[in-house]
């Protein structure tokens, strides 16, 4: 995995290369990757799932905070929490979206927190 910063600011977490896997898995190669945003001086993300769309191809889905925790077999709200993040609630509540991905779950931790970024590659 790797932390990159562009030129023009925006930054991601994104899956350099997957080896010794099958071809579906292959797909975080070319996308799936993990926006990090900022908004009134905050970085934020949104938390969505990887789920198998056909035998060989995966999509992000909308994830409860269930789903989250069963696809990554950890408790992940709480796992986000050690790692300093300031608020875990819907794009809705946290950033008053009102796109079509208003429901999504979203957490927003401290600006450029190395704490925060060191899991998000690890």
């Amino acid at each position: 995995m790797a932390y990159v910063a562009w030129s023009n600011n925006e930054r991601d977490v994104r899956i350099l290369e997957a080896r010794n896997t099958n071809r579906a898995l292959r797909r975080l190669e070319h996308g799936l990757r993990l926006g990090i945003h900022t908004i009134r001086l905050q970085d934020w993300i949104e938390l969505g799932q990887a789920r198998m769309k056909s035998p060989d191809w995966a999509d992000k889905y909308k994830a409860t905070r269930p789903e989250l925790n069963a696809g990554a077999k950890v408790p992940v709200i709480e796992l986000l929490k050690q790692y300093h993040v300031d608020e875990i609630e819907t794009k809705e509540q946290l950033l008053g979206d009102s796109s079509t991905k208003r429901g999504y779950l979203c957490t927003v931790f401290t600006r450029n927190s190395r704490k925060f970024q060191s899991l998000l590659i690890s």
